[in-house]
């Protein structure tokens, strides 16, 4: 295994698994050459022993009898990986230098005693596979870590988790837009709003498929008079998503939303 991709939850590394799977049937030179395998205590209903385009490999025995290149998993369940005889076999062909990246998401949840834990089961981990100093590629990820006052604070709290040495090139921040920057040369188009009687097309909770949801909202909101609208029975892909993004700055909802968010703070 060259990666192990650690979730607080069970939840968040099943949703992440399908993005990934994704991903390596989208890239070239990942498809067919690197595996991903997901290996949490939840029992999968319909376990998978093979890479799909939609899902990684959850089949815990083909796991244990063909490690995946990247490893999906909660910290207790790598835990247990770790100590438990028969799942050793896990890492039966992990060299000193095999494992090359180690990723933590929701870093900020890892605090206090819980903090303290991953410390733990990190240099575990380090230990039982005689990792060299300096040779991981760590990453900790948080959307709600941490503000523009506090770099040096959480520098040192990921040098505490991961046993490594961080410059301070290493903390990644975000790049927000204003609101201006963000409209950009948006046109308002005063469209006329969802009608009352459209009330139930409204309702997510009356779909089954969200493809077909998606595709009702772009033609309520966004009133499309022709089949040949941009959003009209047509695939959901990348450029559906970005062609929507751009009509719904044209939208004077979207406006409101935004700059009612701004004044109550929110980020």
């Amino acid at each position: 295994m060259k990666a192990i991709l650690i979730y607080p939850m069970n939840a968040l590394a099943t949703d992440q698994s399908k993005r990934i799977a994704q991903i390596i049937e989208k890239t070239p030179s990942l498809k067919g050459q690197v595996t991903a395998g997901l290996y949490v205590g939840e029992k999968d209903e319909k376990p998978t022993r093979v890479m799909t385009p939609e899902k990684v490999i959850t089949d815990k025995e083909m796991l244990r009898k063909s490690p995946p290149d990247i490893l999906l998993t909660n910290y207790k369940m790598l835990d247990y990986l770790l100590i438990r005889p028969d799942l050793q076999a896990l890492w039966t062909n992990n060299e000193p230098e095999t494992l090359r990246y180690l990723v933590v998401d929701e870093f900020h949840t890892f605090d206090g005693a819980q903090g303290t834990d991953l410390a733990c089961l990190l240099r575990r981990l380090k230990h039982r596979l005689k990792t060299p100093p300096g040779h991981l590629a760590c990453v900790g990820t948080s959307a709600t870590l941490g503000n523009k006052s506090d770099k040096t604070e959480i520098l040192a709290y990921s040098k505490t988790i991961f046993q490594e040495e961080f410059e301070a090139a290493a903390l990644i921040e975000e790049d927000r837009l204003s609101d201006g920057e963000f409209w950009g040369n948006a046109l308002l188009n005063v469209l006329p709003l969802p009608r009352l009687e459209d009330l139930e097309k409204l309702q997510p909770d009356n779909y089954t498929d969200p493809e077909n949801y998606l595709q009702t909202q772009a033609q309520l909101w966004l009133n499309p008079t022709t089949e040949t609208d941009t959003f009209i029975n047509k695939p959901i892909d990348d450029q559906w998503r970005v062609e929507l993004g751009k009509e719904l700055k044209s939208l004077p909802i979207i406006h409101n939303l935004i700059r009612g968010a701004r004044r109550s703070g929110m980020k």
